[in-house]
């Protein structure tokens, strides 16, 4: 089925199946019900049904002959029963022979009888009131002729006993087949209608649903012309439906007008399915378009109107009101009650609009004087406020909240520079400290192996004061955009690679194993190589100063349609209870004791150095699982 719904072939296939089967289930219900008209199916066996469907043609039959002799024609009624299979004999009210054919005598018993009593209408010259022969008490008149008929077996002529017989007869042999097959044809039909509907919008070589020729056109104007076609067409079938049993011709018509009724509402009902799948039945409508049309109408009005100055806006307001109470005055000039009525309703609405202005500039004064007062918590109700009133309520609303995020701020300001005193201090006074005291320890020894201790760790506090400096002065470049970059066309992963190479015996050392993903073919990128590796060693160290030993340390390269993405991923050894927008933030370090030599501008200056390069940088923290993310612009 998955294979079938979008090829086009199968859907053609499937339209001409659900017509086979809507003519099949028109002939079989045709079939069924003559069946059950002629009352086959409360027969046990034939002759009942000949016996049946002859003595209704046969009484038709001898009302005509008799119309035609007593109209004096007995020459054409010969004719009629020589080109017949029955033969008739026509008896008068006193059991005389009026007419009889001439092969009545000749038949045997075994022929198929019937009779009745017909009375004649002299006025339209035709015999009517048939009753039938077992009524024998009924008192006869003038009027009335006693007919009998007589069927020869051997139906030699192909008249209306000779079709009656044979149509009966197959339908006889299928009455009960022709069910199960009306069934079975019902079953396929709306098996092909539920494929034509779940195929709708599914083409060949397309993913999705596509939308079909005729989706542009109003789906309303399609179901309108739809349904008044088919219904027009069926309320004519259903007036001339009489002529089904006596014209060949139009019965094939009125097939063909049904199939063409089921194949049109089959394909209303596609594209109602169609644009369900689309999600825009709604909006394919043309009551839509029009609401939308006065909606985007309404929308410019109202647009023009807020750019219209507030005085001008309340000029044209009360322009409008009073050529409004003035036609309404003129419109009852005559009328002085009514007159009275309009004057003072005028006057109530002039009031209530005056109250409201009032009550609404007082709502607003007090919100002003509270944010003059300082109160920056207050808010001034504007639930029941309408117009300019309402947008200059929230305005001061607005203001009262940006003064308060102003204000905070400038809180978490002072607090993060105080922090940041605090942080350079003590980094800086740790190392100025071990200098200090052991140059003083230097100059009172005058051991030579005492001295080259002391020196060494002279050499290295030093170190860390200028490596702490330098940081200093490359994040304060950075972050004021004073940072050099000489951007050029550069191999991330050759970067990657050298650096790995660098901090081989680093991450050994840490007991690090990397995990290095890189894409196939050239992934270029456009950096400074400087900066970036500078941004890259610092992610590198703290990799090996604050990664789980054990662990492995995943670096992967992911190219994307403008960036380049390098994600640095690691557990960490202790436990990550900083939440990432904190750990971004200078001076901040994995280990909140501050116990190690790093500085807690690594992160931070890796941030500065990308962005200068026109990249971004981001860390994210699950659990104990350290994420950080350089995006470089793609080459």
């Amino acid at each position: 089925m998955k294979k079938l719904i979008g090829k086009t072939w199968a859907k053609v296939c499937a339209y001409f199946l659900l017509a086979v089967c809507v003519a099949t289930v028109l002939a079989e219900g045709t079939v069924a019900v003559l069946a059950w008209e002629w009352g086959f199916y409360g027969r046990t066996n034939a002759r009942e049904m000949i016996e049946s469907g002859f003595g209704q043609i046969a009484l038709e039959q001898g009302d005509r002959l008799l119309s035609l002799v007593l109209a004096g024609d007995s020459d054409r009624a010969d004719r009629i029963a020589r080109e017949s299979n029955a033969e008739f004999s026509i008896q008068t009210r006193a059991g005389d022979t009026l007419w009889q054919s001439a092969g009545y005598e000749g038949l045997s018993a075994s022929a198929w009888q019937y009779g009745g009593v017909s009375r004649y209408d002299s006025g339209t010259q035709s015999a009517v009131h048939r009753y039938d022969s077992t009524l024998e008490t009924r008192q006869m008149t003038a009027d009335d002729y006693t007919i009998h008929i007589r069927v020869d077996p051997a139906l030699d002529w192909q008249d209306d006993y000779y079709w009656r017989y044979h149509i009966a007869a197959g339908v006889w042999s299928f009455r009960y087949a022709i069910c199960w097959m009306a069934v079975l044809s019902v079953l396929a039909g709306v098996t092909c209608f539920v494929f034509l509907l779940c195929s709708a919008g599914h083409r060949a070589g397309k993913e999705g649903i596509t939308p079909g020729y005729f989706t542009w056109l109003p789906f309303d104007l399609v179901t309108v012309a739809a349904w008044a076609a088919m219904l027009t067409a069926a309320n004519l079938l259903w007036e001339h439906i009489g002529l089904l049993y006596s014209d060949g011709v139009w019965t094939v018509l009125c097939g063909a007008g049904i199939i063409a009724l089921a194949v049109a509402f089959t394909l209303w009902c596609a594209s109602l399915a169609l644009r369900v799948k689309l999600g825009s039945l709604w909006k394919s409508t043309l009551i839509f378009r029009v609401l939308y049309l006065l909606g985007l109408l309404l929308t410019g009005i109202v647009a023009l109107l807020r750019r219209i100055p507030l005085v001008w806006k309340t000029a044209l307001a009360a322009s409008a009101f009073a050529f409004l109470a003035d036609m309404i005055i003129f419109a009852f000039r005559r009328d002085a009650e009514m007159l009275l009525f309009c004057w003072t309703a005028e006057k109530l609405v002039i009031v209530a609009l005056v109250l409201y202005i009032a009550l609404a500039l007082r709502k607003l004064q007090k919100g002003g004087m509270a944010l003059a007062a300082g109160d920056l918590e207050y808010k001034t109700d504007t639930r029941h406020m309408w117009g300019e009133f309402k947008r200059h309520g929230e305005n001061l609303n607005s203001i009262a909240q940006g003064m308060q995020a102003a204000v905070n701020r400038q809180l978490k300001s002072e607090r993060m520079k105080a922090e940041l005193i605090t942080n350079v201090s003590h980094d800086i006074k740790t190392p100025l400290t071990s200098i200090i005291n052991y140059v003083a320890l230097l100059k009172e020894t005058r051991d030579a192996g005492k001295q080259r201790e002391y020196i060494e760790v002279l050499d290295r506090q030093s170190r860390r004061l200028k490596k702490l400096t330098d940081d200093l002065v490359e994040v304060s470049k950075a972050s004021t955009g004073n940072t050099e970059v000489h951007a050029a066309r550069g191999s991330v992963p050759e970067l990657l690679r050298q650096a790995l190479g660098e901090y081989e015996d680093r991450l050994a050392a840490a007991g690090l194993e990397t995990v290095l993903s890189l894409p196939e073919g050239e992934c270029a990128a456009m950096f400074d190589g400087t900066l970036t590796w500078r941004a890259v060693d610092n992610l590198l160290s703290n990799a090996c100063k604050y990664g789980q030993s054990g662990t492995r340390f995943y670096i992967d390269v992911a190219p994307m349609e403008k960036q380049i993405l390098i994600s640095f991923k690691n557990v960490s050894r202790n436990r990550l209870n900083i939440p990432a927008e904190e750990l971004m933030e200078r001076f901040v370090r994995g280990d909140s004791a501050r116990g190690g030599e790093g500085s807690g501008l690594g992160l931070d200056i890796a941030r500065a150095l990308t962005e200068a390069q026109g990249g971004s940088f981001s860390i994210a923290v699950d659990g104990d699982l350290f994420k950080a993310q350089m995006a470089l612009p793609a080459a």
